[in-house]
């Protein structure tokens, strides 16, 4: 009986796990073989000057592209007593323009270490927590950031990267571009993946 028991409870793990990915095929996850690269983050991270409002100008598996929005846009706000961050994002839905967002908090993933690598925690249901990574490759605080997330599963990894802008509508997006690229390239990831987002229309 104690076999029996066993093998139903392994059955159970292989199911929820087969129904995880099917669920995050659905979401439109883009998964790759293999698990997850650890990348280098930028060093000596300047939380304070981090926060305020992003704009995503582009990306790879992204919100905007997963469910068809526009005027994507993060707001971080740091709590400096306790240290957590909390987050706000925000876009508008192409099919209705209905505006959606989700809130959720970000802590240091190693508070002992200054480098950009940060665990993101969202409730999309008062009965359901999301944890993701949010490792920031690139930034200079005032015009651009790199955003990179990935997460294994079983023997595969599913990553999001994220071209993050100050400005909403970009002054140079040649400048902006080229920036956010040698980033990737730096880190050994393709550009040509990258796709990107709209920031206009969003006043409605």
């Amino acid at each position: 009986r104690n076999k029996r028991d066993q093998d139903y409870r392994i059955m159970q793990h292989i199911l929820a796990s087969a129904l995880c990915l099917f669920s995050l095929a659905v979401q439109g996850q883009a998964f790759s073989w293999g698990r997850c690269q650890q990348l280098p983050v930028v060093q000596d991270f300047n939380v304070p000057e981090y926060m305020n409002k992003w704009y995503e100008q582009a990306g790879y598996n992204t919100e905007a592209t997963r469910y068809n929005l526009r005027c994507v846009n993060t707001v971080y706000q740091l709590n400096s007593s306790t240290n957590v961050i909390t987050v706000q994002n925000r876009g508008i839905r192409n099919i209705d323009n209905k505006h959606q967002g989700i809130n959720g908090t970000a802590v240091l993933a190693d508070p002992s270490k200054d480098e950009g690598r940060l665990i993101v925690t969202f409730h999309p249901f008062w009965w359901f927590t999301v944890k993701g990574d949010y490792w920031v490759l690139g930034t200079d605080y005032c015009n651009y950031a790199v955003v990179y997330s990935c997460q294994d599963f079983l023997l595969f990894h599913y990553y999001t990267i994220w071209y993050l802008s100050r400005e909403q509508i970009l002054s140079s997006r040649t400048d902006f571009f080229n920036s956010a690229d040698q980033i990737l390239i730096d880190n050994g990831l393709d550009p040509s993946i990258i796709q990107t987002s709209s920031q206009y229309n969003c006043d409605v």
